[in-house]
């Protein structure tokens, strides 16, 4: 077989649909069984080349049976290009094409599809119940089993998912016998869909303003299974919106498959695969056509970022621009490096950039094969928020060889000559101001009182966690060692307070822990310093749990919503505000003076070494947000909106 195109094999996943599930037992389903099956089911027939069946066909289930020549017509008349370029497209050339496809059958049935169309051409989202299946038989001229889960496997490596992350029990295949089985959750897939980056760029080309914020509203179910039996393949796929997936599960058990793909659990990890793949898709095809108008929004002033619909009409234009940005962030589990991904993204492609936007699921070897990617396309900058300090030595030596200018942003990186610029905030002042936060609630200052406190750091790898640590403990560090600031678990130093990727299941696990040993009966806990958000968010969580003395002032840093959401209720006393459009305008700035050969503006050129050289850097000033300055700083600036907290 010849070898995949990238990201092929992924899209024919995506018909296939979400998580494998292995088994001994696969439908043995040839053309004329599948005919036979239709009309026991009560499906009306219909011949290949007779117009597309009515809504009242559609509603009670209909079928079509193509062999031999008819086959292959029908199958151009309805992708638009001939069956060997489809096939190849999807990586199967071999083994579906003109030669390989004897026979094709084709069913379908759709409760409510007539409401469900009118919904859909009013634009009332809102309004639409769909309940609905399809089924794919096709036989072949011989058993293509084994070619077409490699395929799929290859596919899924395309986007770092190996079949390795399953059990076996979820994924097996053979030579004789094939069985794939996906099962999506329509939130959670929209809720990816519109967490990507890439959703403001290409989706407001073809969506208005307010059909977005009604499909953030969909719930149901979806689930696709394929099995390949010998040279018969069969795929049954279908599912519900806003309702039960009934007709899914009827074909299911009609055409006798192994396995309910209702059944199987959802995986988030190849949900956000999928949603990431076809956003991409959507950029390159815009990319390869002329932009056209954005559907008028009902709401001419805003969009649902808040920002005004001129403003999302300029941001999200193709660049047409030959230069090209690549941004190498963590992960997407974090809600600001969703944030600024997004942010950095639409301001670059408004000032006429390329952006290539990656995120590397927290693991370093995925950063450096992505970073290196973005190198060999030709990217000139490149702005990475690095996993670990330490792990891109070699890819950026590949950088500087190339003459690409590093930008380092919000995380500095270690031992290499190759970094150009850093931009970030002021992490030892972060610090500092949680430290000084604490000092002045309990009033540490005064000679009279002893307060107990605990200490959760972040990751170890983590240069800037130990900048955040060393900023607090110079303002308590005073008050530990005089006694009056009591650490009763004796957790004090940074490699003993510290959580591995700032988890906050981590944090959350450690904090019981303490509590359960050190903070249970009359023993009250003053304070508790964490370092940032997510760590803070599992210290609230042990609290809420395992402690029922009076509440201590918890700390925090990012002004992640589920944060604020506690600072209001009482849940957490304070966060540190990075104002990442700050950042991001502050790198955008940098990028556009760099490739326009300008002098780069930094205002810090000695403080920052990372082991090899002094890195000229631009810092941003943080400040403190509580529950009486929020709706000022996070929402009056239009950073958050006030819906989002109720």
């Amino acid at each position: 077989m010849k070898k995949i195109k990238a990201g092929a094999a992924l899209m024919a996943v995506t018909m296939i649909a979400g998580i494998f599930s292995g088994c001994t037992k696969t439908a043995n389903v040839n053309t004329d069984r599948f005919a036979q099956i239709c009309d026991k089911m009560g499906l009306e027939e219909y011949d290949f080349d007779e117009e597309t069946p009515s809504g009242r066909a559609v509603e009670k289930g209909y079928y079509l049976v193509a062999k031999e020549d008819d086959a292959r017509d029908y199958l151009d008349d309805h992708f638009g290009e001939s069956l060997d370029e489809f096939s190849s497209s999807f990586g199967l050339e071999g083994i579906i094409d003109s030669n390989t496809v004897k026979s094709f059958a084709f069913a379908a049935k759709c409760k409510g599809y007539t409401d469900s169309k009118k919904a859909m051409d009013n634009g009332k989202l809102k309004d639409l119940e769909v309940d609905g299946a399809f089924a794919i038989q096709m036989t072949l001229d011989g058993n293509y089993a084994e070619e077409i889960f490699k395929t799929i496997e290859d596919g899924l490596g395309e986007y770092e998912i190996s079949y390795e992350v399953f059990t076996q029990k979820e994924l097996s295949y053979s030579k004789d016998s094939g069985h794939l089985s996906i099962h999506l959750d329509v939130e959670k897939t929209v809720d990816a869909l519109l967490d990507n980056p890439n959703i403001e760029e290409a989706g407001k080309y073809i969506l208005s303003n307010e059909f977005l914020k009604q499909v953030k509203k969909l719930t149901g179910d979806a689930a696709v299974s394929i099995e390949v039996n010998g040279a018969d393949v069969l795929i049954v796929g279908g599912g519900s919106v806003n309702g039960e997936p009934g007709v899914l599960r009827d074909f299911v058990k009609a055409f006798g498959l192994a396995q309910d793909p209702l059944a199987l659990p959802v995986n988030d990890k190849l949900v956000e695969s999928i949603v990431s793949y076809l956003t991409d898709l959507s950029i390159m095809y815009l990319q390869s056509t002329q932009p056209v108008d954005p559907v008028p929004d009902t709401d001419p002033d805003t969009d649902p970022t808040g920002e005004t619909t001129a403003e999302t009409t300029a941001e999200t234009t193709v660049a047409a621009a030959s230069d090209k940005v690549g941004i190498s962030f963590p992960t997407k589990d974090l809600q600001r490096w969703n944030q600024d991904g997004d942010l950095l993204r639409k301001d670059l492609i408004t000032q006429g950039y390329e952006v290539d936007l990656q995120y590397a699921s927290n693991d370093t070897n995925t950063q450096a094969r992505q970073i290196n990617a973005m190198i060999d396309s030709g990217c000139k900058v490149i702005i990475i928020a690095a996993i670990s300090p330490d792990s891109l030595n070699q890819v950026l030596q590949n950088a500087k060889d190339k003459g690409v200018t590093i930008i380092a942003y919000d995380r500095m990186i270690n031992g290499t000559d190759a970094v150009d610029y850093y931009v970030s905030f002021d992490k030892y002042m972060i610090g500092q101001i949680q430290g000084m936060y604490i000092e002045a609630m309990l009033d540490l200052g005064r000679p009279e009182g002893l307060y107990t406190m605990e200490i959760t750091s972040g990751d170890p790898s983590d240069t800037d966690g130990r900048l955040f640590y060393n900023g607090a403990m110079d303002v308590l560090r005073p008050y530990i060692d005089s006694g009056k600031l009591q650490i009763k678990s004796g957790q004090i130093d940074f490699e003993a307070t510290c959580t591995e990727a700032w988890s906050t299941d981590k944090a959350w696990g450690r904090a019981e822990s303490i509590i359960g040993k050190f903070y249970s009966g009359s023993t009250t806990l003053d304070a508790w310093l964490c370092l940032n958000d997510s760590t803070a968010l599992g210290v609230t969580k042990a609290l809420e749990t395992a402690y029922t003395g009076k509440y201590p002032i918890v700390t925090g840093q990012d002004c992640e919503l589920e944060n604020v959401k506690n600072i209001i209720n009482g849940k957490q006393s304070m966060s540190v505000f990075k104002d990442t459009r700050t950042l991001v305008e502050r790198t955008v700035k940098m990028t556009t003076q760099i490739m326009e050969g300008k002098t780069v503006e930094v205002n810090d050129t000695e403080t920052f070494n990372n082991g090899v050289k002094k890195i000229p850097s631009y810092l941003c000033a943080p400040v403190v947000v509580t529950a009486d300055n929020y709706k000022e700083i996070l929402i009056d600036s239009g950073y958050y909106t006030a819906d989002m907290f109720g």
